[in-house]
């Protein structure tokens, strides 16, 4: 989700959420279920395509929507660092990692080890994982010994338990 804010008439402004249809991010729903639970409606929706990819905008008027924001920007900036995080994650976990690590990506089957890093993600998303840069972006700051670590230890969890049988 992109947050495009817009000088308006005098003192007004204009609010667009454009969400990607075909790529949606992670905060997108919890973003949209906000939007339902506090009863704000767009004045205008509609479907776009920009360079060949799928949009849904919304519309809003700033004086409307402008006590959210801040709830709204905070939604949005967790789903930033979430996937920022599991970014991170994933390139500690696969870049250069070690036998005990890569042993553990060969034996998991994808699901699970989807399941860990989600599970990792919830442990490292905590405000000393992140910090900005020069120009003001978030960027993660966690240390590739911990995360293996974690992994292993999370592996090793979840490898002990048998599959259920359905």
């Amino acid at each position: 989700m992109f947050i495009r804010v817009e000088p308006k008439d005098f003192l007004m402004f204009s609010v667009f959420f454009t969400f990607n249809k075909e790529r949606p991010d992670l905060e997108d729903d919890q973003v949209k279920a906000y939007l339902t639970d506090h009863g704000l409606a767009p004045k205008w929706e509609r479907d776009e395509e920009l360079e060949g990819t799928a949009w849904r905008v919304m519309y809003f008027g700033g004086c409307y929507i402008q006590n959210h924001m801040n709830d709204i920007g905070a939604i949005h900036r967790r789903g930033v660092e979430r996937s920022l995080l599991l970014q991170a994650i994933d390139r500690a976990l696969r870049r250069r990692p070690s036998a005990a690590v890569q042993r553990a990506l060969d034996s998991l089957p994808p699901e699970t080890i989807e399941a860990v890093t989600s599970s990792l993600a919830e442990l490292f998303h905590v405000e000393s994982s992140f910090d900005e840069d020069k120009q003001g972006y978030v960027v993660v700051r966690i240390k590739t010994g911990e995360v293996r670590r974690e992994f292993l230890k999370l592996a090793n969890d979840r490898s002990a338990v048998p599959a259920s049988v359905d």
